[in-house]
């Protein structure tokens, strides 16, 4: 999600433009070892989900299910 985005969502969420939200960029170098195996890519998406104080997802798929004991879930 763009960071444009993310300020959009968290509008419509109710936080004000005090709110402090901490983006992580990846270059395509540093992901270029990964970006082959999905399953991989699925491993980093879990560790950054994992290891977030919030998670944030747009579906009820695979990441929100395996994330949701684990963090504060909020889902559409």
């Amino acid at each position: 999600m763009p960071p444009e985005e993310v300020g959009l969502m968290q509008r419509a969420l109710g936080y004000d433009h005090m709110t402090v939200t901490f983006i992580s960029m990846v270059l395509l170098e540093e992901l270029a070892p990964f970006s082959s195996f999905s399953s991989r890519m699925a491993a980093l998406d879990f560790i950054v989900c994992d290891e977030s104080d919030v998670f944030v997802t747009n579906n009820n798929g695979n990441m929100a299910k395996v994330n949701k004991p684990a963090s504060n879930l909020s889902t559409p």
